[in-house]
């Protein structure tokens, strides 16, 4: 176990080793590629926020989604019609695929790639497995609930990339879906917190709830959930890793237990830095293998204030980390806030969206 004093002893350390390794490979501005600014929302920000729009393939292309600029109007339900591009993009920049589908709003559409590197296209009210020429082989259809249009949607996968997890109503339905064929595999529903899947793998989901003690459930996909662990943290993002681990982030250290809840290793963070818990995105991003993740780190001039840290925010980051050891094996610098992030399958590869901007590193 990694104490605050022996990091600190590291630090300098690797934080030089992440500076020397990092090679920036390309960045592409997707403008040129036909990028338009989303529409300004009417009504609420987090519409469609928990999608996904980066993903690497086992062979290294980066696979990038976005509204195309020959969109028009306020795309909602029956209102304006749209263009979601997804680019397959190599790390020298070439564009190897180009797929353009109808979308009616610019907040539900999103990319996966499951365990076979096929894409999945989530737009128009469905998900879309497409083989490598473009042709669709299944899709399923998300329920749409017209009380509830301003209600965050998710599909997410796991890091395997052999489950999706979808949710149209906000986080009050839950379908777990094969990412192989897009069959169903459970269905759920509730809106208490330990109801509520914050991470998942083949077999497992784990939730959470808040107070003064902050309790982590573990249950089977849509199953009853059952007590893992609590910690007198006030605020933990779980991750489940394929193998049943779980890695925790919190807003002063890092830490990974094992399927037994025992602590393998924590890794208590630098004075004035903290992990970003974007509702955009996902809270790390990991490897097939689990054997490497990254987080974006903000580090602070001054304390943390809970509510109000713009004007004392410094800097974000992505940091890779060893998951086995926790070692910090690399830093990467953002160009603004709220980027997107993907880890290629042996985390040797970072891929970074800032708004228009494409960069792929090698680590």
């Amino acid at each position: 176990m990694r104490t605050s004093a022996l990091l600190a002893l590291l630090t300098p350390c690797l934080w030089s080793f992440a500076a020397t390794a990092q090679v920036l490979q390309h960045s592409i501005d997707l403008t040129k590629q036909g990028l338009r600014s989303p529409a300004t929302l009417r009504n609420s920000e987090f519409e469609g926020a928990e999608t996904s729009h980066l993903a690497i393939d086992s062979r290294g292309v980066v696979y990038v989604g976005f509204p195309a600029d020959d969109s028009s109007g306020l795309l909602r339900k029956g209102v304006g019609t749209g263009v979601y591009r997804v680019l397959g993009i190599t790390a020298g920049g070439k564009i190897v695929r180009h797929l353009d589908y109808s979308m009616q709003s610019p907040y539900r559409v999103g990319i996966n790639l499951n365990a076979s590197d096929e894409l999945l296209v989530t737009s128009n009210y469905a998900i879309r497995l497409v083989d490598a020429e473009g042709n669709i082989k299944s899709s399923f259809a998300l329920t749409s609930y017209e009380h509830n249009t301003v209600a965050a949607w998710g599909v997410s996968s796991s890091s395997s990339g052999k489950t999706l997890l979808t949710s149209p109503d906000g986080f009050r339905e839950f379908t777990f879906l094969s990412a192989e064929n897009l069959s169903i595999i459970a269905h759920c529903s509730g809106n208490r917190q330990e109801n509520i899947p914050r991470s998942f793998n083949e077999e497992t989901e784990v939730a959470t709830s808040g107070g003064v003690e902050h309790y982590i459930y573990h249950a089977e996909l849509c199953g009853k959930t059952q007590l893992y662990h609590y910690s007198d943290e006030t605020y933990v993002v779980p991750i489940l890793l394929t193998n049943g681990g779980t890695l925790e982030l919190d807003e002063s250290m890092l830490r990974l237990r094992a399927i037994s809840g025992d602590l393998l290793w924590r890794s208590d963070l630098p004075e004035h830095h903290r992990p970003v818990f974007n509702f955009q995105n996902e809270a790390a991003a990991l490897t097939r293998s689990n054997n490497r993740f990254a987080v974006v780190m903000a580090e602070w001039s001054a304390g943390i204030a809970t509510l109000d840290v713009s004007q004392k925010l410094k800097s974000e980051t992505i940091q890779v980390y060893d998951t086995l050891s926790g070692e910090l094996m690399a830093t990467l610098p953002l160009k603004k806030l709220g980027c997107e992030f993907a880890l290629n399958q042996d985390g040797t590869e970072v891929a970074i969206l800032c708004g228009s901007s494409l960069e792929i590193w090698k680590l």
